[in-house]
């Protein structure tokens, strides 16, 4: 569940990074769902409904940003913690490795 103000939480959320990549994520998983749910009706030229229309590429783009959102937010907490270690690949993981293994 996001934690703190709901400036902040929507300041974090709608970070230029986050809505790039949630753009991207709609359009792109909104025109297949698109396809899949009104294509049969577009290729006939049928009346398309538009509210369909835009919750298809509404809803990706909000489990996006909020999927984007938590993982921020829990690797912003893990680092003020340090409850979370160091890649072993990462230098300061390798660095620890060998300093504990007295290396």
């Amino acid at each position: 569940m996001p934690k703190g103000s709901p400036i902040m939480i929507l300041r974090q959320a709608l970070a230029p990074p986050v809505v790039g990549h949630s753009v991207l994520v709609a359009v792109i998983v909104g025109s297949i769902l698109n396809l899949i749910n009104q294509g049969d009706v577009m290729l006939i030229g049928g009346g398309v409904s538009y509210l369909k229309l835009a919750l298809t590429y509404v809803v990706p783009f909000c489990v996006s940003t909020y999927g984007a959102y938590c993982a921020t937010s829990v690797l912003l907490l893990s680092r003020a913690d340090n409850s979370i270690a160091p890649h072993p690949s990462s230098p300061r993981g390798i660095g620890a490795q060998n300093n504990e293994h007295g290396a």
